[in-house]
């Protein structure tokens, strides 16, 4: 996940650098994998179209564009070859500078060149010395490229499975503002009035999807992004394409809620149809690329045909595009084993599936819909007419229990139950203080927090772990005497370890017409049958040391070992009733039996 600093700012008051912020974001469990400086050094680099392209006279090598930024048309000779008609690059005029260098109007085998166009390293935007830097379409003709790319600090987190709430900017503010006890600057969201159309969406297949919201704008006009909002998205890795597709990204990266637009008037009498797909059905994807789905896979779909793969990417058939008027907004919470199945199937991994997989909280759905609506409005001049929200079984958070004692016992060391709970009053749970404990409840974009313990891993975390003193592991346990007795069998076994014989561990279980009939005289004659035995010769308890002993002697004897002296302590089984077996108590007298000697006089006899 890439985070702009520049847009964290907008959320929280960062108070340290940004080396020790990705230090307590690391130690928090949010690893920060790399920062990256975004910074350009360079002056009067400004946006141009290609009009035109012919070869340079004498060269094999170069060519002439012919560039425009909005008013006349100038000839600038390149290198490079990847440009088309039509491409929008960055053109360095003359007087302009890069790095130290200066650009001005020079003469190409008699052509004048009036300044030059630029590829990604030398304007130290990339590695790419290829070809020249070809900018989005929304790139405005004359705009100056530092409002593309301003300067600005990146970090790369690796956010946990568990927590596809940081997978956003509102969410990794909210892990500085808990951090650093800092308040958190929400956007605020304008409630629209709209009229109430559960007519507008079916759900037919409500186990895939949890929660649908819909709003309908009407009266939008398509155009590019403002330049601010076109930088953010660039700082996000995100390409910007139009002014509504751009704010359905955009609020996903705010609020971590994938979204998408629909063209309302390419929807099949004006409906949408959440289902599964039919088998063999087909649709035409943004990406260009026409896919074929199964019956396991959740479609967004009009009243004739499918319109998008649920939580993966739209269809093509609905795309917004210039002359869009009327834009259908959803925002939906998708079963995520749907998702991650669907998307393994179809080789396809998008920046929606990567969090729908992860299993987002459908309270995260209605607030981005509204904020979505909003931005269109403020942007793209809708306004929402309709709106709808499918929500049949509310979110129900749990409610946990957990005490000082226990969190000294998992952590290792003592947190006052004020702190404790005012960390987790940070981290947006509700507590409640409760004769000695802490009741809580996560907060609604929480889905991971089930048990005490996982109260314990927030306390921690935020506390630090790297406050936690270094102790020896296990629990300490007191001394209270400095002498204990040993058990009767250790001593037998140090004793009889100390005379040089060795300790057998026999097998308990034996054969019921095998085994030699010798026990101790109290002992029964006939063995405890076993009623289902895993093998014919393992079908009885024994009621002996003896026969195991003398097996042990007699295999060592075989493999030319006769001196061996053995000993054993075990359990020998006798019925304690008459009754049948597996109604009666069965008794293990314990007993011990030292016969290697013995044996061992018997073997050097024969």
């Amino acid at each position: 996940m890439l985070i702009s600093l520049n847009w964290l700012k907008d959320y929280v008051d960062i108070p340290v650098d940004v080396s020790t912020l990705a230090e307590r974001l690391t130690l928090a469990g949010n690893e920060v994998d790399g920062i990256h400086e975004q910074d350009v050094n360079f002056e009067s680099v400004v946006v141009a179209e290609v009009k035109s392209l012919r070869p340079l006279p004498g060269s094999t090598k170069n060519q002439i564009a012919s560039v425009t930024t909005g008013s006349a048309v100038v000839d600038v000779v390149t290198g490079a070859w990847n440009l088309g008609v039509g491409d929008r690059v960055p053109y360095a005029v003359p007087g302009s500078r890069l790095n130290d260098r200066r650009i001005e109007t020079k003469s190409f085998l008699g052509v004048e060149s009036a300044g030059m166009l630029c590829s990604a390293i030398e304007l130290g935007l990339g590695e790419d010395a290829a070809g020249i830097l070809i900018l989005d379409q929304g790139a405005m003709l004359g705009q100056d490229l530092r409002q593309l790319y301003p300067r600005d600090t990146i970090l790369a987190l690796e956010i946990k499975s568990n927590r596809p709430d940081l997978l956003c900017h509102l969410g990794i503010a909210r892990e500085v503002g808990a951090i650093f006890n800092l308040s958190l600057k929400e956007p605020k969201i304008p409630k629209a009035r709209t009229k109430d159309a559960p007519e507008l969406v079916r759900i037919e297949a409500p186990d895939g999807c949890r929660r649908f919201v819909g709003h309908l704008v009407a009266g939008i006009t398509v155009a590019p992004s403002p330049p601010w909002m076109q930088a953010r998205l660039r700082s996000a890795g995100v390409r910007p394409i139009s002014n509504v597709v751009d704010i359905t990204n955009y609020v996903m990266l705010e609020a971590g809620q994938p979204m998408h637009a629909f063209d309302y008037q390419k929807l099949k009498d004006g409906r949408v149809v959440v289902r599964r797909a039919r088998e063999g059905e087909e649709i035409a994807c943004l990406d260009g690329k026409a896919r074929r789905l199964t019956s396991s896979d959740m479609v967004v779909a009009d009243s004739e045909r499918a319109q998008g793969v649920a939580g993966i990417i739209g269809g093509a058939d609905s795309a917004v595009e210039q002359g869009t008027t009327e834009i259908f907004l959803e925002g939906a919470t998708w079963e995520p084993r749907s998702i991650r199945r669907t998307a393994s199937r179809l080789g396809l991994r998008t920046e929606a599936s990567s969090r729908f997989e992860k299993g987002l909280s459908p309270a995260l759905s209605l607030p981005a819909v509204d904020r979505a609506a909003a931005l269109v409005a403020e942007l793209a001049g809708g306004k929402s007419t309709k709106s709808t929200d499918v929500y049949s079984e509310p979110l129900k958070q749990p409610k946990i229990e957990v005490t000082a004692q226990r969190v000294e016992r998992v952590l290792g060391l003592k947190i006052k139950p004020a702190e404790a709970a005012a960390i987790l009053e940070r981290l947006r749970f509700s507590v409640q203080h409760s004769d000695g404990a802490l009741r809580t409840q996560p907060p609604d974009f929480r889905l991971d927090c089930t048990i005490p313990e996982d109260l314990v891993e927030e306390i921690g975390r935020v506390y630090g772990y790297d406050r936690v003193p270094s102790t020896l592991p296990g629990e300490r346990t007191p001394v209270r005497d400095l002498y204990q007795s040993q058990d009767a069998d250790e001593v037998a076994r140090e004793v009889l370890a100390g005379r040089e014989l060795d300790e057998a561990v026999s097998n308990s279980l034996v054969s019921s017409t095998g085994t030699s009939d010798i026990g101790m005289p109290a002992a029964p004659r006939s063995l405890v049958r076993i009623e289902n035995p895993m093998a014919e010769n393992r079908d009885a308890l024994r009621g002996s040391l003896l026969p195991g002993l003398l097996e042990a002697l007699a295999l060592n004897a075989r493999q030319d070992q006769p001196g061996a002296r053995l000993f054993e302590l075990g359990w020998g089984f006798w019925k304690k009733t008459t009754d049948a077996v597996d109604d009666s108590l069965l008794d293990g007298p314990y007993f011990f039996v030292c016969q290697g000697p013995v044996i061992g006089l018997i073997l050097q006899a024969e």
